[in-house]
């Protein structure tokens, strides 16, 4: 199932999120904040209907790959989108 999002890739407010997918942004923010790679990165984090959504601008594909790999280990492999740009 696909998740609408609006053009700026944040998840449609009509989808409710629930406390499942709060508490996955929890977790994929403080795997993100814990880490090296990622932690002086601005990443913003959304869920819906069980999916997070990476957002947001870092400094290298590295740091990009990094979050990716990191959200997936909280959330799986098919449960994130990675909408990262490399600035």
């Amino acid at each position: 199932m696909t998740v609408p999002f609006s053009a700026d890739h944040r998840p449609d407010p009509a989808v409710p999120t629930t406390k499942h997918d709060e508490e996955l942004v929890q977790r994929v923010n403080e795997a993100l904040t814990a880490d090296d790679r990622t932690r002086n990165e601005i990443i913003e984090v959304y869920g819906a209907e069980g999916r997070v959504t990476l957002s947001g601008e870092v400094h290298s594909p590295e740091a990009k790959r990094a979050a990716e790999l990191i959200a997936r280990d909280v959330c799986g492999r098919e449960n994130v989108l990675n909408h990262l740009t490399v600035s």
